[in-house]
């Protein structure tokens, strides 16, 4: 996955769905907090009787990670993702895809911003091998 252009997520309005209309609206991530706002506002999913929006579906899953991606999801949480893989280095990615796909995967998406903090103290052991978490001084190595 790209994470250069974005994460793209529809969102959708928990209130006019359960009246019996369908509000959704793609975005691509990250936004401001203003343009959040104005992107709620123009596309009808947030006013003061229908606050609860929910995440309708992803372009891609981030990491492949399913589990982690649900229609519960925060969408602030999403944004802050999205800034964080937009300014990584693309080799960091790659170890954190690595790195999840072949150890435990995180279980949040707090969890996951901060393994991709950590992503220069993932290292390969030998050469196609599974990535393994290092930190230097406390003896952790992730498993």
């Amino acid at each position: 996955m790209d994470y250069q252009n974005g994460i793209t997520v529809c969102v959708g309005n928990w209130g006019y769905y359960s009246e019996g209309y369908l509000h959704d609206a793609r975005i691509t991530l990250p936004k401001t907090e203003q343009e959040i706002k104005d992107f709620l506002e123009v596309n009808r999913l947030s006013d003061a009787q229908h606050e609860e929006i929910y995440i309708s579906d992803y372009d891609e899953v981030p990491f492949g990670l399913d589990s982690l991606f649900t229609e519960h999801t925060h969408l602030d949480d999403l944004n802050l993702l999205a800034k964080q893989v937009s300014m990584a280095y693309p080799s960091d990615l790659e170890k954190v895809e690595a790195y999840v796909q072949a150890e435990d995967a995180p279980s949040t998406v707090l969890e996951l911003m901060n393994l991709i903090e950590q992503a220069d103290a993932i290292v390969e052991e030998r050469p196609h091998s599974p990535a393994v978490l290092r930190k230097g001084g406390d003896g952790f190595d992730g498993r």
